[in-house]
């Protein structure tokens, strides 16, 4: 009873000198903050650091919640700071953060440690490599870098999904991220809008915008995520509040889809409405999505952006943006024509184009951005890439018999299904932020099947 008293004092003893080391610090610290501000600066930054890999180390999967939210922080140079750094965002940031205790992870364990890549893994590879090589005979290397950057940092992401998912649990945890995830991009494009005081001259004008993407590349987001929560909406096994929140969810969403003015982000998410129909195998089941539909109906009908939108696709026989989509694919057949084989350069078909309007940056469509710029060996490769993925996808469909998991699976067909047809008009797989978003629902995907053929609860 004494050595249990004894243990229990010093125990104490030494708890108590640990909060009063933890104490001093802290007072050194705020004592040199005051003092100096760039040295509170570099505290700042070393304890998020520190923290980031005290909770990457614990959950792994958190790493992919980090980056996807810190595409919502913007640019770094928005903060007031004596010399600003030109588009350098807080993903960069977050990016490098992770691949770094990723990598100090690796060294600390490498002899317990191995890395492996999958078939797919290793398509996305080459495709990566070869676009590399295109670049070495491009007009400008650095923007071609640039749009190089895009794709390896999905691939990054991608790799990251299919390392850190480990079980259904996580895949469910993730999917939940992405919801969220989806209702603070509407909350923001809505405070954006908001300030900008008349809501119908913004929606008019497509002059909805954040500090990292407008209009149409902020619809294709909804696009992609809109199916997903859907698909999972018609799931027997959700309790009556949570299908409740995420219907809420869901028509945030759809209201902020309409409220980019995005025409072709419009036409994807109903083209994903009709992937799910296939979705459903019984009578009850299509009856309750027709009525959803129906009310969704009643939302977009008193969404006064609707009645734009309706009128652009209608009168799309004399849209500008129609003739100048038409006149840049021309450019690009051209193009292709003239460098069949590498193509100009991954990023660089502006540089090659002749045309009567504004010079674009972007193809506007995926086809004919990859002909041109990586040539038809380019092509092929992608293409193979996204046949695997659509296989994938659809084996899934196909085979997953668990109801949640079952229900994901048809909402990333039919969200990638959309996301693919938007960017026939829009470029959006080949940009940066989308990129890493897309890519991680790639992977939940790729996931799924590795899940299914070994057996796992799915």
């Amino acid at each position: 009873m004494e050595a249990i008293n004894s243990s229990y004092v010093i125990n104490k003893a030494m708890q108590g000198k640990t909060l009063l080391y933890l104490l001093l610090l802290e007072v050194s610290i705020l004592g040199l903050t005051l003092y100096d501000k760039i040295f509170g600066l570099f505290i700042l930054v070393l304890l998020t650091c520190a923290a980031l890999f005290f909770i990457i180390e614990k959950k792994p999967e958190y790493s992919i919640i980090f980056i996807i939210f810190s595409i919502l922080l913007g640019p770094i140079s928005t903060i007031p700071l004596k010399g600003k750094i030109p588009q350098l965002y807080f993903i960069d940031v977050v990016l490098s953060l992770v691949f770094f205790i990723l990598l100090l992870k690796y060294l600390l364990l490498k002899d317990t440690f191995s890395i492996s890549f999958s078939f797919i893994e290793l398509l996305f590879l080459l495709f990566i490599l070869y676009s590399f090589v295109t670049i070495l005979q491009s007009v400008d290397f650095f923007r071609g870098l640039a749009s190089l950057r895009n794709y390896l940092m999905g691939w990054f992401v991608f790799g990251l999904v299919l390392r850190i998912i480990n079980n259904q649990k996580q895949i469910e945890k993730l999917f939940w991220m992405l919801m969220i995830w989806g209702v603070c991009l509407s909350l923001i494009e809505i405070y954006s809008i908001l300030s900008q005081g008349n809501i119908l001259l913004t929606v008019i004008t497509k002059n909805v915008h954040l500090s990292w993407g407008k209009s149409n590349y902020i619809a294709s987001f909804y696009a992609l995520l809109i199916p997903l929560g859907v698909s999972i909406l018609f799931t027997k096994n959700l309790s009556t509040q949570t299908k409740l929140l995420l219907m809420s969810f869901i028509l945030l969403m759809i209201t902020s889809i309409f409220l980019t003015g995005s025409r072709g982000g419009v036409v994807a998410l109903a083209i994903g409405f009709l992937v799910l129909l296939w979705r459903f195998r019984s009578w009850q089941t299509l009856v309750a999505f027709l009525f959803f539909c129906f009310l969704v109906g009643v939302v977009i009908f008193f969404n006064p952006s609707s009645q734009i939108i309706w009128q652009r696709l209608v009168g799309y026989q004399t849209s500008p943006s129609v003739f100048s989509r038409i006149e840049l694919w021309t450019e690009c057949i051209k193009i292709f024509k003239e460098s069949p084989i590498l193509g100009v350069g991954l990023g660089n078909v502006n540089y090659h184009m002749k045309l009567s309007g504004a010079l674009f940056v972007k193809a506007h469509n995926l086809i004919l951005e990859l002909l041109s710029e990586t040539g038809i060996i380019g092509f092929i490769i992608f293409a193979g890439l996204f046949y695997k993925v659509f296989r994938i996808q659809i084996e899934n469909c196909i085979n997953i018999q668990n109801g949640f998991q079952d229900s994901l699976a048809w909402g990333i067909l039919a969200g990638t299904i959309a996301v693919f047809s938007h960017s026939m008009v829009e470029p959006n797989i080949s940009s940066y932020q989308f990129s890493l978003v897309f890519w991680t629902v790639i992977g939940i995907s790729v996931k799924q099947e590795e899940f299914r053929k070994i057996g796992k609860k799915i």
